[in-house]
């Protein structure tokens, strides 16, 4: 049996098969670089996958445009709390896929506008946040940070504390966060997440005055703080489920957004898988283009 199928490979041997096989091996290997290049997520280095990522995400944001547009054109009165809390979770996740890609963050820029935008309308239907509601903590938080690092017209933040003030909702966290952006906003005592470690190590570091200090806590939160079960809930372990069906990023934005605020060194941090470095120096690494004039 051996003996005739080596003679019909020599008898039906194509001598371009070789060369085939290797030209396709080697577009592969530089597919394979290429895709690699300029990715700022470890844990999937794929610009491809996050290519496909913002695609559905973008494909989601549609969804929630028309959807927005069916309920507006009716004559009842329709609560649209829900659609644009999917938005604000699509446009979340979209930016975080487009740092993770390797985007420039002045193109990021924009949908950091719509993040805060879309946390805005949630918080201006007519919902009891006085203990906590339904909000969803950690998304309020990540618009905070996202608003923070992007430099967004602080309106957003006028906006947002006037609801929040309005509904009686008081987070240390949340109010600190709002206080870096109107110094007038008052900080109060309680948590309304309580009993969670991380959430309770970073209240510490922005308690702390000393910038070492605060620095090196920021550091032990990313490396044993940040990346947890309890902490993401959710998001924890999604680039390993499913295909990373659900994955944007691991990006921590609170520790990113306290760096900025408190002005702190982050360079002994700044290669921290789950620390989105870039995002809080773009401003000095990507200046704004100066206006040009024909007649100067």
């Amino acid at each position: 049996m051996g003996f005739f199928n080596f003679l019909d490979k020599m008898f039906n041997y194509d001598p371009n098969e070789d060369f085939k096989k290797t030209m396709q091996k080697q577009q592969q290997e530089k597919f394979e670089i290429e895709d690699k290049q300029g990715v700022r997520d470890k844990m999937i280095i794929s610009k491809s996958f996050f290519e496909k990522q913002i695609e559905q995400t973008n494909y989601e944001i549609q969804l929630s445009k028309n959807s927005l547009k069916e309920v507006t054109t009716k004559d009842e009165k329709f609560d649209t709390y829900l659609i644009y809390d999917s938005f604000n979770g699509s446009f979340l996740n979209l930016v975080s896929a487009k740092y993770s890609k390797g985007e420039k963050i002045k193109d990021i820029l924009p949908y950091c506008d719509y993040v805060m935008e879309t946390v805005n309308k949630i918080w201006s239907n007519e919902i009891d946040y006085s203990d906590g509601g339904d909000t969803n903590f950690l998304t309020l938080e990540n618009s905070l940070c996202i608003g923070i690092l992007a430099g967004v017209d602080k309106s957003y933040f006028e906006d947002l504390a006037k609801v929040m003030q309005e509904k009686n909702f008081s987070d240390f966290v949340v109010d600190y966060l709002v206080n870096s952006q109107l110094p007038d906003y008052p900080i109060g005592k309680n948590l309304i997440v309580k009993n969670e470690k991380a959430l309770n190590f970073l209240v510490e570091i922005i308690k702390t005055d000393d910038k070492e200090e605060a620095q090196n806590k920021i550091k032990i939160y990313l490396e044993k703080h940040y990346y947890t079960a309890q902490n993401l809930d959710y998001f924890y372990n999604t680039h390993s489920i499913d295909k990373g069906e659900n994955y944007h990023g691991y990006w921590c934005w609170e520790a990113a957004a306290l760096v900025k605020i408190k002005n702190l060194d982050d360079s002994n941090f700044k290669n921290n898988k789950y620390y989105p470095y870039d995002f809080v120096h773009w401003d000095k690494q990507e200046p704004p283009k100066k206006n040009t004039f024909l007649i100067d």
